[in-house]
């Protein structure tokens, strides 16, 4: 179903010159993006000082002073004072004392005033502080990780910055600022990183700030400290190859770097709400938008960098930040895609939907829509009394027609690279279409069939040379309910005469109808498989109008039990008794899931 017109390759050298010509031409709208940012600056730092703040709501600092840093020449007078304190390295009123400890050099003091010096307690009496120690074995640990076992390029050298070559970490308290648990400043854009065999073009060396306690703060020192140098040494990676990959991708990468560094600490799951309770909000949305209810909506989707490294492999991060020393990251993720895991954007985002509605009822082996720790994902949300956001729940009886208009029925919102979801019932069998009237609108439509008492599942979408996008349903009787997806890429919507992402949303129409007769061949829009008896003893039938269907037959612990491809009749007479449960694809990709009970 995917093609090759889904590769859109923009090419950041070459479109440098024009949004060069875009940023001179718009510093008018620069006054109002210094004050965005001094606006922004405020509104997190009080949140971040509010009672019970979470981890995530500290580490709201490294954007903005990226965001600052890249646009410092255009910055009114009085947002450049306000971020000016942040221009140059910390230094220490009392007595400055370093520790190397692997490939970083921590800087911190002890007899300083009490916001900038750290508790000098030595049970060990090696002459360095626990906190520092507790702080520089966290740092290795994420060292190890992030470089030998992943192979993500170590930050370029900032020389003798700092004392050394090493990666300065500086511990103080005042100089991180209120309510930040740590933040990282890029300095000198070097071009190339040596650490590298590639060859970069914008790297830039860096350092970061710690906290000299986490006193008063929800969560202990060790957990603060973790996640903190799980996130913010990523951004530190990350500028060492590229500073101009986009905000977005950059907190999509260092949340998900949280449960990559350390899984169970789940700081990161407040953030699933965020996404659930609104999916049609662009993958790609960038703070500097204009849509401040929405800021931080970046931060929720480190789910689906989570989903695309289960679905690949934890590595694909290292090799989409290469490709986006030279391509936009939408770009980097479909080549690396398409050139490593035969595969595009489209189709894994397309696959990620769908996955975030089955990921109530999915068990582990419905590759690939699953995730590893869904059960902790359903807990959470569970917990917080969260769930998948749906546009609108309808009734189909047969006698009415049913328009759907997706500003009136729906929230009017779906932006590139979004879905919204719908939930329908019905007592006849009925086809449902999908209309816009935007003619460059990259839309796709998808129908979940869900029979609850089985269990099965099925998912029907429209035929790749379908002129019409409709879906039709044939054997209403099979299922309680359906789930209609509506699915938005449009990943190319810069506008270059505006100078920023065009996030303005897609109107379009469902109508659900009667279904009506077709010829033999059309009949085959949609694929049907019925699978029966159910429970079954000896025999199973399958019914179907489709080619190239390969049958996997699971047990409840998600062990494969049996294999078979294009059959009409499939013996389970030498099979245990129990519950199992027969996956169904075609051409590769999973169309049906069905419960199959074995009696004697």
């Amino acid at each position: 179903m995917w093609n090759s017109n889904y590769i859109f390759n923009m090419n950041k050298l070459f479109l440098l010159f024009i949004l060069t010509l875009v940023s001179t031409f718009a510093f008018s709208q620069n006054i109002n993006l210094s004050n965005k940012l001094m606006q922004e600056y405020e509104t997190c730092r009080l949140k971040a000082l509010e009672p019970n703040a979470s981890i995530s709501s500290h580490l709201w600092l490294t954007p903005l002073l990226d965001k600052a840093h890249k646009n410092w020449e255009n910055l009114t007078p009085e947002a450049k004072e306000l971020f000016n304190r942040y221009e140059g390295r910390p230094t220490y009123e009392g007595t400055e004392w370093i520790v190397t400890y692997g490939n970083f050099l921590f800087h911190y003091s002890t007899d300083g005033p009490e916001d900038e010096s750290v508790d000098d307690t030595d049970e060990n009496g090696n002459d360095i502080p626990d906190y520092v120690e507790l702080m520089a074995t966290i740092f290795y640990e994420v060292y190890i990780l992030y470089h030998d076992e992943t192979g993500l390029a170590v930050p370029p050298s900032d020389g003798n910055y700092g004392g050394n070559a090493l990666y300065d970490v500086y511990i103080h308290g005042a100089e991180a600022g209120d309510g930040v648990y740590g933040f990282v400043m890029w300095e000198d854009e070097i071009g190339d990183n040596p650490n590298t065999p590639e060859t970069e073009y914008e790297a830039a060396t860096s350092y970061m700030v710690m906290r000299n306690n986490y006193d008063g703060f929800q969560n202990d020192d060790e957990t603060c400290i973790s996640v903190t140098a799980a996130h913010e040494y990523m951004h530190a990676i990350q500028n060492g190859y590229a500073t101009s990959i986009e905000s977005w991708f950059k907190e999509m990468c260092a949340t998900w770097a949280e449960e990559f560094a350390f899984p169970g600490y789940d700081d990161n799951f407040q953030y699933l709400s965020t996404h659930f309770e609104r999916p049609d909000i662009s993958l790609f949305f960038d703070d500097d938008e204009d849509y401040p209810e929405l800021e931080g909506h970046w931060y929720s989707t480190w789910i689906f960098a989570q989903y695309l490294t289960e679905q690949t492999s934890e590595e694909i991060i290292k090799n989409i930040y290469k490709r986006c020393v030279t391509y936009y990251a939408l770009d980097a993720i479909n080549l690396e895609l398409y050139e490593n895991h035969d595969d595009y954007l489209e189709s894994m985002f397309t696959y990620w939907v769908i996955t975030n509605y089955l990921i109530t009822e999915s068990p582990d082996f419905f590759d690939p829509f699953t995730y590893e720790r869904a059960d902790d994902y359903i807990d959470y949300l569970d917990e917080i009394g969260s769930d998948l956001a749906i546009e609108y729940d309808f009734v189909y009886d047969g006698t009415n027609n049913i328009l759907i208009e997706s500003n009136e029925e729906g929230n009017d919102t779906l932006m590139p690279m979004s879905a919204d979801y719908f939930k329908m019932t019905s007592t006849e069998n009925f086809e449902i279409e999908l209309e816009t009237e935007d003619e460059d609108a990259e839309l796709a439509f998808y129908l979940i069939c869900v029979n609850e008492t089985y269990g099965e599942i099925n998912i029907l979408g429209v035929e790749e040379d379908s002129e019409i996008q409709t879906i039709r349903m044939e054997n209403n009787d099979d299922y309680d309910y359906y789930v209609p997806i509506v699915i938005r890429f449009d990943r190319d919507v810069y506008d270059y005469d505006l100078g920023y992402y065009d996030f303005e949303s897609v109107d379009y129409t469902l109508f659900v109808s009667e279904l009506t007769p077709t010829n033999a061949e059309t009949e085959k829009v949609n694929t049907f498989v019925n699978i029966y008896p159910v429970p079954a003893n000896g025999i199973i039938n399958i019914d179907t109008n489709a080619d190239n269907l390969k049958f996997e037959l699971y047990d409840i612990t998600g062990k494969i039990a049996g294999k078979w491809k294009n059959e009409t009749t499939i013996d389970i007479s030498n099979f245990a008794v129990g519950n199992y449960t027969m996956k169904v694809s075609q051409n590769g990709k999973p169309i049906s899931f069905k419960k199959i009970s074995i009696v004697r």
